[in-house]
């Protein structure tokens, strides 16, 4: 009785783990990511956008050199559904 009971168990464990990881394939299969300049990756699924930025990178003195670039996309950079990002991360200067 007790191997059996733990025979299902076992079985709808990984009916359960199957059912995750099908339905985290299809989110996967949606998501579109790349890099857009320096520091600056971006991830698109359908509805959303994510940007993703490394805060512990630097890219040198701005060129009034009162801050440090941590991410840019050197401009505007086009994405899915029409939208353009522009984008620029900085942080003051340590004096």
């Amino acid at each position: 009785m007790r191997r059996r009971l733990s025979i299902l168990l076992g079985i709808l464990f990984w009916v359960i783990i199957l059912s995750i990881h099908v339905t985290n394939a299809k989110e996967i299969v949606e998501m579109a990511s790349a890099n857009y300049g320096k520091n600056v990756k971006v991830t698109q699924t359908a509805k959303k956008i994510t940007i993703e930025i490394d805060a512990t990178q630097e890219f040198g003195e701005s060129k009034s050199g009162k801050s440090i670039t941590v991410a840019t996309t050197s401009g505007n950079a086009k994405l899915e559904h029409g939208l353009t990002l522009g984008l620029n991360c900085y942080k003051k200067k340590e004096k």
